[in-house]
């Protein structure tokens, strides 16, 4: 084989294993963490949340139990929609958030949205 097949090889194992350690980081939340967060939401947001991800998933998951405070992963996504307000998810309230999704569907819907957003702008659509 010529030196530069072999150069051409080199570079594409090493793409590939890079590829691979980055989808390796992912860890998907434990089953304990999902059967606690399927007790708050209803079966479609259930599907919903099984067809994110594992980087959605642990969004959702951070949504859902609100452990998202200080996480970059988190910024804009809030649960600050009221009445008077329907920004929920859009981070154009920050500060004006009551805390906590109540409504746990909500939070898996804003992660959802996130997600489609973050692959649309990568995609370049």
């Amino acid at each position: 084989m010529n030196h530069k097949k072999l150069s051409s090889l080199a570079a594409l194992a090493l793409v590939a294993g890079t590829v691979s350690q980055v989808e390796a980081k992912c860890t998907s939340p434990s089953t304990r963490q999902m059967n606690s967060m399927f007790a708050k939401i209803d079966l479609n947001h259930q599907k919903m949340y099984n067809e994110m991800s594992c980087e959605g998933q642990n969004l959702a998951m951070q949504l859902v139990n609100q452990s998202c405070a200080g996480k970059n992963s988190c910024a804009g996504l809030n649960s600050c929609k009221t009445a008077n307000n329907s920004c929920a998810g859009k981070g154009s309230c920050k500060g004006n958030s009551p805390g906590p999704f109540t409504d746990k569907n909500k939070a898996i819907e804003v992660a959802k949205k996130h997600m489609a957003n973050k692959r649309a702008s990568t995609s370049g659509y």
